[in-house]
């Protein structure tokens, strides 16, 4: 309850609680585009946590901390998206929220995990900020549906 919250007020929206009414929530590209990334960062992160286990490709060594953190953070970040997706899926605006602090969690993770990128932006950087615009910009046109209904 708390995170919600705190992402409301984030998110600049007065506080939901609960399910939205599912006639409200629009289906648009933006919902869709959530929920296709939304799995594809849950696959992402359950390989990439497996990578590290196996050592695959000697991934351990090309990190700047100690490998474990990586791991046991990838564990949860894929737990947080496939949580999202879920949500997302019972037209929930939880899943919104959980999609737009994954992102954010994601982005920052890239610049711990591989420091800030000069030669080459990779591609799971730029998803992360997809990610982030695409939710936020989702989540205040949800509020202004809500708002239309409600007056």
């Amino acid at each position: 309850m708390t995170i919600n919250i705190y992402l409301d007020l984030f998110l600049q929206q007065s506080v939901f609680i609960g399910p939205l009414d599912p006639h409200l929530m629009d289906r648009n590209w933006q919902y869709y585009l959530l929920v296709l990334l939304g799995i594809e960062k849950t696959i992402q992160h359950i390989f990439v946590t497996y990578a590290f286990a196996i050592d695959l490709s000697g991934i351990r060594s090309e990190m700047q901390f100690d490998y474990r953190f990586f791991m046991y953070s990838g564990i949860f970040i894929a737990i947080l998206f496939a949580f999202a997706t879920y949500y997302l899926g019972k037209m929930e605006l939880l899943g919104v929220k959980l999609m737009f602090l994954g992102g954010w969690i994601d982005f920052i993770g890239e610049f711990i995990g591989q420091g800030i990128p000069l030669e080459f932006i990779p591609v799971s950087f730029i998803v992360a900020i997809i990610i982030i615009l695409v939710s936020w910009t989702y989540y205040r046109g949800q509020g202004e549906i809500r708002e239309e209904h409600l007056n």
